[in-house]
Protein backbone atom coordinates (compact mmCIF):
# COMPACT_ATOMS: atom_id res chain seq x y z
CA UNK A 1 0.00 0.00 0.00
CA UNK A 2 1.42 3.38 -1.22
CA UNK A 3 1.37 6.39 0.93
CA UNK A 4 -0.91 8.09 -2.03
CA UNK A 5 -3.58 5.39 -1.11
CA UNK A 6 -3.74 6.50 2.41
CA UNK A 7 -4.12 10.06 1.17
CA UNK A 8 -6.92 9.25 -1.32
CA UNK A 9 -8.25 7.31 1.38
CA UNK A 10 -7.93 10.21 4.40
CA UNK A 11 -9.13 12.64 1.80
CA UNK A 12 -12.37 10.52 0.87
CA UNK A 13 -13.23 8.91 4.29
CA UNK A 14 -11.57 11.67 6.37
CA UNK A 15 -14.48 14.25 6.95
CA UNK A 16 -16.91 12.14 7.30
CA UNK A 17 -15.13 10.18 10.29
CA UNK A 18 -14.67 13.03 11.59
CA UNK A 19 -17.68 14.73 11.66
CA UNK A 20 -19.08 11.46 13.18
CA UNK A 21 -16.45 11.89 16.12
CA UNK A 22 -17.55 15.19 16.81
CA UNK A 23 -21.37 14.15 16.84
CA UNK A 24 -20.22 11.87 19.78
CA UNK A 25 -18.18 13.97 21.94
CA UNK A 26 -19.55 15.40 25.15
CA UNK A 27 -20.82 18.79 25.19
CA UNK A 28 -17.85 20.92 26.99
CA UNK A 29 -18.06 21.33 30.66
CA UNK A 30 -19.70 24.99 31.77
CA UNK A 31 -16.15 25.82 33.74
CA UNK A 32 -13.11 26.45 31.69
CA UNK A 33 -9.83 28.38 32.22
CA UNK A 34 -7.60 29.87 30.05
CA UNK A 35 -3.52 28.70 30.40
CA UNK A 36 -0.49 30.69 29.14
CA UNK A 37 2.57 29.60 28.43
CA UNK A 38 6.21 31.06 27.10
CA UNK A 39 7.38 28.64 24.32
CA UNK A 40 10.32 28.93 21.99
CA UNK A 41 9.35 28.36 18.40
CA UNK A 42 12.27 28.67 16.04
CA UNK A 43 14.55 30.31 18.55
CA UNK A 44 11.54 32.76 18.98
CA UNK A 45 9.19 33.35 21.88
CA UNK A 46 6.07 32.98 21.25
CA UNK A 47 2.82 32.96 23.54
CA UNK A 48 0.51 29.63 24.06
CA UNK A 49 -3.06 30.10 25.48
CA UNK A 50 -5.48 27.05 25.77
CA UNK A 51 -8.65 26.92 26.84
CA UNK A 52 -9.15 24.03 29.27
CA UNK A 53 -12.38 22.63 30.31
CA UNK A 54 -13.19 21.49 33.84
CA UNK A 55 -11.95 18.14 33.03
CA UNK A 56 -9.13 18.58 31.75
CA UNK A 57 -10.43 18.69 27.58
CA UNK A 58 -8.53 21.74 25.54
CA UNK A 59 -11.17 23.16 24.10
CA UNK A 60 -8.50 25.71 21.97
CA UNK A 61 -5.28 26.68 21.10
CA UNK A 62 -3.92 29.94 19.81
CA UNK A 63 -0.08 30.94 19.37
CA UNK A 64 1.00 34.37 19.07
CA UNK A 65 3.94 36.66 18.27
CA UNK A 66 2.60 39.23 20.88
CA UNK A 67 0.74 38.85 24.28
CA UNK A 68 -1.42 41.54 23.77
CA UNK A 69 -1.95 40.98 20.21
CA UNK A 70 -5.87 41.17 19.66
CA UNK A 71 -7.63 37.42 19.30
CA UNK A 72 -8.61 36.78 15.89
CA UNK A 73 -12.74 36.10 16.08
CA UNK A 74 -14.45 32.79 17.46
CA UNK A 75 -15.66 30.27 14.74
Amino acid sequence: MSYETIRRWVSAFGPMIARCLRAQRPAPHRRWHLDEMFVQIGGRQMYLWRAVEAEGEVLEVLVQTKRDARLPPAG
